[in-house]
């Protein structure tokens, strides 16, 4: 006779309570396989060219300062920054990777190859919508949608029983 395992599930099937059909646990693994690959293709794409959408969507919501990572003297990067995130109330940085960064946490990632210093300045909401003036209005819409996805505690109860839609 085979061995009982908790939830009546062998090793190789997920946990599930006794009554769940097997393919009710499937389709809720799949679920969550889903909401966490969503994630990383969120954090993707405000790393990579639209980080300034979602700091705009953070300071629009909760009035923080955004601020630029930039080059430090002697570098290209020197007025336009690399990426752009907000800095919350308590001096740490939020961005796609979420809230509580600090400067090292906030740069990482930003680095080239050559270790050029980076450093951490206020960057003017204004100058990040002159900056991100190019993305369409539905980039700007969407990034304050995705705000309840990658950074759940600064989402509204309607955004937290709703959800982001897909880009």
């Amino acid at each position: 006779m085979a061995a009982v395992h908790p939830g009546g599930a062998r090793p190789s099937e997920p946990r599930r309570w006794p009554g769940d059909s097997i393919e009710a646990c499937e389709a809720e693994a799949f679920r969550a396989e889903a909401a966490s690959w969503e994630r990383v293709r969120l954090v993707e794409r405000y790393l990579r060219g639209q980080c300034g959408t979602l700091a705009l969507a953070v300071h629009d919501r909760t009035g923080w300062p955004t601020v630029g990572v930039f080059d430090a003297p002697g570098g290209l990067f020197t007025e336009k920054p690399r990426h752009v995130a907000c800095q919350a109330p308590d001096g740490r940085y939020v961005d796609a990777r979420g809230e509580g960064l600090d400067e090292a946490g906030l740069v990482e990632g930003f680095r080239l190859a050559g270790g050029m210093s980076l450093e951490v300045r206020p960057f003017a909401p204004e100058a990040v919508r002159r900056m991100f003036r190019s993305r369409t209005e539905t980039d700007h819409i969407l990034a304050a949608e995705h705000l309840a996805a990658l950074l759940p505690g600064l989402a509204g109860p309607a955004e937290e029983a709703e959800g982001p839609r897909p880009f």
